[in-house]
Order: C-alpha cells, then sequence, then structure tokens
C-alpha cells in the first residue's frame, strides 16, 4: 500500500477529532495487518471504490466508544444506541470524506458508502485488493483509536499504469 494513502487519513483524523470532540488526538504510529478481523468491540467500516477500492475501519473498545460519543453529544453515555452508533458512523464519514478529498487532490476519485457498524471482536473485514492493510493508532484522553486502511488501486487505474 502506497505511503500516500496512509497519509491521507492522519491529518484529518486528527481535525475532526479534536473539531467534534474538543479533544487532542495524538498519532501513536502505525504497523502493517494481514489478518482480515476486528480487533476491537466497535468498528466503523467505510467501504471505498472508484480509483481507489477497499475499506478503511475506525475501531474502538466499548468503554472507549462510549466515551466518544459521550464527547460528541456533549453528555454521558451508557449504551450504543442507535443515536451513538449514528454518531459514530458520522465520525467515521467526515475522516474518510476528508481524506477521500487530499487523494482526489492527489488524482484518485474515490466514492463512499455510507458507515456499517461492525460489533464484536473477530468480525471479518470484506475482501479488499490490497496487499496489506496499514493500522494507526491514535491516542486522546478518550482512550485509543485505531485506523485500519485496505486500499488497493482499481483494476482500471492498475491497467493505465
Amino acid at each position: 500500500m502506497k505511503e500516500q494513502y496512509v497519509n491521507a487519513f492522519l491529518f484529518p483524523a486528527a481535525i475532526v477529532w479534536e473539531s467534534e470532540l474538543h479533544l487532542d488526538l495524538h498519532f501513536i504510529g502505525a504497523l502493517p495487518r494481514n489478518d482480515r478481523k476486528t480487533m476491537s468491540d466497535v468498528s466503523a467500516l467505510v467501504r471505498v471504490s472508484g480509483d481507489l477500492v477497499g475499506w478503511v475501519s475506525y475501531e474502538l473498545r466499548k468503554k472507549d466508544a462510549l466515551r466518544v460519543v459521550s464527547a460528541m453529544l456533549t453528555e454521558r453515555v451508557f449504551e450504543l444506541d442507535e443515536l451513538g452508533r449514528s454518531a459514530l458512523g458520522e465520525m467515521a464519514n467526515m475522516i474518510t470524506g476528508n481524506a477521500a478529498a487530499a487523494l482526489e487532490t492527489a488524482g484518485y476519485t474515490c466514492e463512499l458508502k455510507p458507515p456499517e457498524l461492525l460489533t464484536g471482536i473477530g468480525r471479518e473485514f470484506p475482501p479488499t485488493p490490497a496487499p496489506v492493510q496499514i493500522r494507526a493508532d491514535f491516542k486522546s484522553e478518550v482512550g485509543i483509536l485505531a485506523v485500519r486502511i485496505a486500499l488497493g488501486e482499481s483494476a482500471d487505474v492498475r491497467a493505465a499504469a
């Protein structure tokens, strides 16, 4: 996976987090992943099509997801109800939308599907043409956010190269 794809998500993650939660988000590091299973309790999955195909997942432990939703709604949340799931999906949409705009500036069109919320560790992610995924971890006062990026070039882009 090209470094450019991963970098497109780092700045938007911090900007959206800070604007929506009013908290700093600090990049911890990134590592390659080869498995296709969720590693956290809650994952907001955004599928990507166009010049780049695959998906991006925003993963949180349940307690961190509740803290994120509480910060977004400015009230204490104890369960991940429909409003909470919608808030997490919107966060994923905003980060991915900003990253897609950066990638489009670099010449890659990206169409985004509405976020899907996956709950439970060990859930299967969809197939992707990306040879490897990258998991970027971030830390804030409300916990750890893992952004897992699995993007590859579409067959049309590979054929044109």
